[in-house]
């Protein structure tokens, strides 16, 4: 009920927070860890500013989500602009290599989509029929962490071999990913 008129201000910032954040992962191929640690010491602090001087000063969720919404607008515009003037994201429109991203990514994102919602599902069977079957939802719910173990597992035996092909062909490592992630 807190947040029923803010939910889509709530999904705007999860959304900002979780697929706007490309500096990390640039600079981790970079291999510049200390600049990944200095902005992620800087971008938490940020966050957590911000979300406490909200709470302090507005004492209302409604402005609290409207405030760690615009603060990471500005963070995601600034990484945006640092970007552009430093010639890293450019607009260039690769219809092959977007035909091949989006083979790749639907069924990872079709298999994180299904994961968030069996997490949501105990929200909603916990707010809408109770604790017993909040129980049984959460007992059952105990088989899906398996399939975390064997998709791991799975990784850590295929890499080693995925890097070794990588070598001899760059092209052949990056198949046994795609089998591997499918």
């Amino acid at each position: 009920a807190e947040i029923a008129d803010s939910w889509w201000l709530l999904a705007l910032y999860v959304f900002m927070f979780l697929n706007l954040e490309v500096v990390v992962a640039y600079w981790l191929a970079q291999r510049r860890s200390v600049e990944v640690m200095q902005y992620t010491l800087v971008v938490t602090v940020w966050r957590l500013a911000t979300l406490l001087g909200a709470a302090l000063y507005f004492r209302d969720v409604y402005m609290i989500f409207v405030t760690i919404v615009v603060a990471e607008t500005l963070k995601n515009v600034g990484i945006y602009l640092w970007l552009r003037a430093r010639h890293l994201l450019v607009f260039h429109w690769d219809r092959e290599a977007l035909r091949e991203q989006v083979r790749l990514v639907t069924p990872l994102g079709l298999g994180s989509i299904l994961n968030k919602a069996n997490e949501f599902g105990r929200v909603v069977v916990g707010t809408q029929m109770g604790p017993v079957p909040m129980a049984i939802y959460t007992t059952a719910h105990y088989q899906v962490p398996l399939v975390n173990i064997v998709q791991t597992s799975l990784s850590d035996v295929i890499f080693p071999d995925m890097v070794k092909r990588a070598q001899r062909d760059p092209a052949e490592g990056m198949r046994l990913w795609k089998r591997a992630q499918m």
